[in-house]
């Protein structure tokens, strides 16, 4: 999460929460969380992860996640909940960050939400994406993503074109299972996936322009099919391109 930089993000609400010394399961919940601890520290373990966290990290907690956590102390938390419109994120993420300035940050953001004043939401918004503007890490070049590199290049070229996972694996000169569980394993989801989040997000842009028809939209994207393009849309947006172009 922490090395994207063109991410759709919606804020649900944003918590200041104190809490005492506890320990508990978390079920799934249906929205990303970014949390921030002012005061104490406490252990969040998940399937296959555990992590020891005070206050210097930033940590992010993605949708649909079961975790237990372990607090040594009383604690002092600033907790965003958001959705991510054009992305999935499967793993938890921890970054370290200037304390002092995230927390004066965190705290603004938390009064202008509690206020509700005009345009709070768009505020708020605004000050999430400045901060993540200036804490995202840039990708670091893995052996991985060197080998997937011109097939994502391609990708990005290509987004009107049909395009398959043999294809893409042809240009790495790699076997196709071995390119899907290579893509997997560096960023997360399945290649089409991929594609099909470039694809709505180009999309999106397109219908927002006024520029273009749903038809015209659909095209340029890669989807010869309305009905699966409409399908493939509302997956990833909540509804359709129709009504999404109304709502805007």
């Amino acid at each position: 999460m922490f090395r994207s930089d063109d991410l759709n993000i919606e804020i649900i609400n944003i918590f200041l929460i104190n809490r005492e010394k506890c320990e508990y399961n978390t079920p799934k919940r249906p929205f990303h969380i970014l949390t921030k601890r002012i005061k104490g520290c406490t252990d969040m373990t998940f399937s296959n992860q555990r992590f020891k966290l005070d206050t210097n990290q930033l940590f992010y907690i993605p949708a649909s996640t079961e975790y237990s956590r372990r607090s040594y102390d009383s604690e002092v938390i600033i907790a965003i909940h958001f959705n991510i419109i054009n992305r999935t994120f499967d793993a938890p993420e921890a970054i370290n960050v200037d304390s002092d300035k995230i927390d004066k940050v965190l705290y603004k953001m938390h009064s202008t939400w509690c206020k509700q004043k005009t345009g709070y939401k768009y505020k708020c918004t605004a000050m999430l994406y400045k901060l993540l503007s200036e804490i995202v890490t840039p990708r670091k070049l893995t052996s991985a993503y060197i080998t997937l590199e011109k097939s994502i290049a391609y990708i990005n070229e290509n987004l009107r074109s049909k395009i398959t996972v043999k294809q893409l694996a042809d240009i790495c000169s790699i076997s196709e299972n071995y390119y899907r569980r290579l893509f997997k394993a560096e960023f997360g989801t399945s290649p089409i996936e991929y594609i099909n989040n470039k694809r709505i997000l180009t999309a999106k842009e397109m219908l927002l322009s006024g520029y273009f028809s749903v038809s015209e939209a659909a095209y340029e994207c890669g989807f010869s099919e309305p009905r699966y393009f409409n399908a493939v849309f509302k997956k990833y947006v909540g509804m359709s391109p129709t009504q999404f172009r109304q709502t805007c």
